[in-house]
């Protein structure tokens, strides 16, 4: 849609769930849950720790979700974009453009905060849920679209229009 290519989102989403690395992303999604999983008990587990050893530790955990964070605003359209890849490099592609674009990272992260930002700062209760709700319904696919727009810039560093591989 960025680059007014698309036609149809659905037609074109079924074409390549059917053809294409589903199985890939699937693998994927489980790893990044795993890792989610054991951020979530490493941390939690920190915060049961003494003083000393649970500040250092929480910051080492802190940078790791910070890169997990990064992993996972370019794994998908890094799989998305390059169709023939191992899962390996897959990772190793998403973990180097997102250091690599550092400035479009934080940038696609503070895309990626709005939603909760807009709903933690509304006045009132009512507020919170309208915007909460509204987020709900689009905010996930409003997101990607502005996001869209720093991945189409970036892919353009990497991959040539003419040698995209045909859906």
């Amino acid at each position: 849609m960025v680059k007014n290519e698309e036609s149809y989102i659905i037609k074109s989403f079924f074409k390549i769930f059917q053809n294409r690395i589903f199985k890939q992303a699937t693998v994927i999604n489980l790893i990044m849950l795993v890792l989610a999983v054991i951020l979530y008990v490493d941390m939690s587990i920190v915060k049961q720790m003494g003083q000393p050893l649970g500040q250092i530790m929480n910051i080492i955990f802190l940078a790791f979700s910070v890169l997990y964070v990064m992993v996972f605003l370019y794994i998908y359209p890094v799989l998305a974009k390059i169709f023939i890849n191992s899962t390996r490099n897959t990772f190793i592609n998403a973990v180097l453009m997102s250091v690599r674009h550092l400035p479009y990272t934080v940038l696609m992260a503070a895309v990626c905060a709005c939603p909760i930002i807009l709903v933690s700062f509304a006045p009132t209760f009512r507020m919170q849920a309208t915007i909460a709700l509204i987020c709900l319904v689009i905010g996930g696919a409003v997101v990607a679209y502005c996001n869209s727009f720093f991945l189409d810039k970036i892919f353009q560093n990497y991959i040539p229009e003419d040698a995209e591989n045909p859906d």
